[in-house]
């Protein structure tokens, strides 16, 4: 059980690393979004796992009003977009500039929306460092033994 979480961590591990350098430049994200009607309105909400494409991570949800009736209604179906143009938010502390963000708030044309946000090098941190640690701890049990 040990080696095949391992190998989960390698893969995440390069998988972030893949998507870092252009984490910087470009918005690619993936997700489900799902539509609930609510009376003679459609609400659509995304929840989504994105690089904004200002080195942050972001894992979240926004939930707007649907406002192109032109396509079929759907309760669910999952939506991704890569090397899009970039969202930028404005940073409005040094904890935004340095990746972090936590965005819990409703804007014009927004229902709800919130999103948690790390620094895109963090991830590659933490998946590659568990590995190392198992393999030094595997290794030091195993010249004590």
């Amino acid at each position: 059980m040990a080696k095949i979480c391992n190998r989960i961590f390698i893969i995440l591990c390069v998988l972030f690393a893949l998507v870092l350098p252009f984490s910087y430049s470009y918005m690619n994200s993936f997700g489900l979004d799902v539509e609930k009607k609510n009376g003679r309105d459609v609400i659509q909400t995304f929840y989504h796992t994105q690089w904004p494409g200002n080195g942050s991570f972001r894992i979240g949800f926004i939930s707007i009003y649907k406002e192109d009736f032109s396509n079929p209604f759907k309760h669910f179906d999952f939506g991704a977009g890569f090397f899009l143009r970039p969202r930028k938010p404005q940073a409005k502390s040094i904890w935004n500039k340095i990746g972090f963000w936590y965005i819990d708030n409703q804007g014009e044309g927004i229902i709800e929306q919130f999103w948690i946000g790390i620094p895109s090098w963090l991830p590659v941190l933490f998946f590659g460092s568990i590995p190392l640690v198992w393999r030094l701890k595997v290794t030091k049990k195993n010249e004590a033994g």
